[in-house]
This record gives C-alpha cells, structure tokens and sequence, in this order.
C-alpha cells in the first residue's frame, strides 16, 4: 500500500502491549508514505504527554493544499486523558489526510469504550492493528532474525539462546541488542562470546513468562520469576499477576469437563473461545499436571490471596510473600 502510492484510510490505530511491532509499523509509516520533499509540510508528529485532543483535532481536521496526501502522527496515544473523543474526530478528517495513533498497551482491556467502537468501524475508514504479545522463544527468536536479517547480520545458534537468557521476551530491548551486536562483530557471526563481552542481564520478566512456567510445571524457573516479581511490586502488581493465573486455570477446569476422548486442539479453542488452536495446545497437557481437585484448589487461593492483597482478610500479609505462597501451593 504504502510503495503503490496508495492512500491510506482516514485513521490508524496501533495497540498492543509489545512496543516492538508497534514501532516497527509507525516507523515504516512515517518513513515511507509521506515523500520526502513534503515532510516538512505534510507530516506532523504530536505526543500524547504534551498534546491535546483539540491540538490532535486541528492538526488532523487541516487540508493540505499542495499535496495529495498529510500524516499527522499521534504517539504514546495512552497518555492523552480524553483519548475517547476519537471517535467524533474521524468523520471530520478530510480525504488524503490520515491520523496515525499509537497506543502502547491493551486497549481493548482498557477502561476506555473505544475499542469497541473503533472495531466496528469499516476498513476504508479505519485500519487497527493490534500487536500481538511475545509469549514464547518462537515469538522471540523471530525477532532476533527479523533484525538480523535487517542488518545484515548472522547470529549463531548459541549466541540466540544467550540472548534470550540475558534479555528475555522484551522485543524493544532485543532488537537494540542485536542492531548493536551487529555492529560490533562486522561481517562475522555474532558468536555466545560476543554477546557474553557486550550484552549486561537486562532480563525483564514477563507474567506470561510465569504463566508459561507455571503451565509446564517448572518449579525453579516459576519460582526465580516469581522471586524477581515479588520484590518489584510497581514493575509486576499482583492483582495483574493473579489475573493471569487465574485465566489459565479457570480455563483448565473446563477443558477438565471435556471427555479426554474429545481434546482436540480445535475443539478445546472452540469451547474456550480461543482465537487459534495452537494456544489450546498447552490445554492438552496440563489436566496430567494439575488434576481437577488440585486446579479447583487453586482457583480458590487465588481468590483468597486476592482478598488477603486488598485487606479482607486480618494478618501481615505483604504482596511478595503472597506470591511466592501462592506458588509453592500451585506448585506442590
């Protein structure tokens, strides 16, 4: 769309909890529809933490007389306070000018009604594009070929999973590392003895990343997470935690009413609502791990350090002994 000159719809908006795609789409975006002759007159680019919906509406509401197209740029849309007036904007942006909204975080889960409404509208109005979250070395190691490859750059076999050991699933991060790595090791390979010497433990874990260990029933690896998130409370808050424990599990207590005969991959994604059968795979295994009684166990202390967290319980209760409690009972 973008080599073929064609124009783009009237809005875009970019969200998700993985920053890497976001910003890989918006640089394309700002990089290649707008020619470079005209950027100066028709690209602008505002930031949500010193815009406001009014600046975002003037800017998005002007023709351009000298050119086919304009891109006004909306970036960190999440820190504009009435983010929500999108949706009057959109029928007033002229044809030819497009407004570029990048959200980092999941907008669907937010407070906001907008997504909803933003979803319905059709795509020659709209185009949103969600960002999907690194939830596994595939999504990783991906990414790790994808810069690679970018910069011209071969990364061995070892070096990725020492990568992955000192990085973690944070996209953004992970393709700084290797475009740096490139660099240093010019037209050799990025070797384990490369990453070791540049590369410092910047390892940001994710809940998904204790979801999965928790889900394998890995003991240490969901015990060291756990360890790590339980001294950081503003980085990793327990109720987000607990929520996505409590997905899992809820989930899993109904595919335990599922005849064995009959867990598929398709028909677990299809009684759990799932968007792909490949995340039913986790599904297939974990009922010979967590048998029904422990599972419904769980569910309940869930629940119960939920409370104790928010106060309705009496005792000492501090969010990182909750978790690490919490575990060791999942884990038992």
């Amino acid at each position: 769309m973008l080599s073929e000159g064609i124009l783009l719809p009237r809005m875009i908006v970019l969200c998700g909890e993985e920053s890497y795609y976001i910003d890989r789409i918006e640089d394309l975006i700002v990089t290649q529809y707008i020619e470079k002759e005209n950027r100066d007159t028709e690209r602008v680019i505002l930031y949500g933490a010193d815009s406001s919906m009014s600046e975002v509406a003037l800017h998005a509401q002007s023709t351009s007389l000298f050119a086919e197209k304009r891109l006004v740029v909306l970036r960190d849309a999440q820190l504009l306070s009435d983010l929500d007036k999108l949706k009057t904007l959109i029928p007033k942006i002229p044809h030819g000018s497009t407004l570029l909204v990048s959200y980092r975080g999941n907008l669907r889960r937010s407070k906001s009604k907008l997504f909803g409404i933003l979803e319905s509208l059709p795509e020659e109005t709209l185009l949103m594009i969600e960002s999907p979250l690194i939830r596994n070395n595939r999504d990783i190691l991906a990414i790790i070929t994808q810069v690679a490859t970018r910069c011209k750059a071969v990364v061995d076999e070892a070096a990725r999973k020492r990568l992955i050991e000192l990085v973690g699933f944070n996209g953004s991060v992970m393709s700084c590392e290797v475009e740096k790595l490139a660099i240093a090791a010019g037209s050799a390979p990025i070797t384990h003895e490369l990453v070791n010497k540049l590369i410092g433990f910047s390892r940001q874990y994710s809940t998904q990343e204790l979801r999965n260990a928790v889900v394998k029933k890995d003991k240490l690896l969901a015990l060291k997470i756990g360890e790590v998130m339980a001294l950081d409370e503003k980085s990793y808050p327990l109720p987000l935690i607990l929520a996505t424990l409590y997905d899992f599990f809820a989930n899993l207590m109904v595919v335990h009413f599922i005849p064995p005969s009959q867990r598929s991959p398709q028909n677990i994604a299809t009684v759990l609502g799932l968007s792909n059968s490949y995340r039913a795979d986790e599904y297939i295994i974990a009922p010979t791990r967590y048998s029904a009684i422990h599972t419904l166990h769980i569910l309940h202390e869930i629940r119960m350090t939920d409370a104790r967290f928010k106060g309705a319980e009496s005792g000492d209760y501090r969010s990182e002994s909750l978790l690490i409690n919490l575990l060791i009972m999942i884990l038992e």
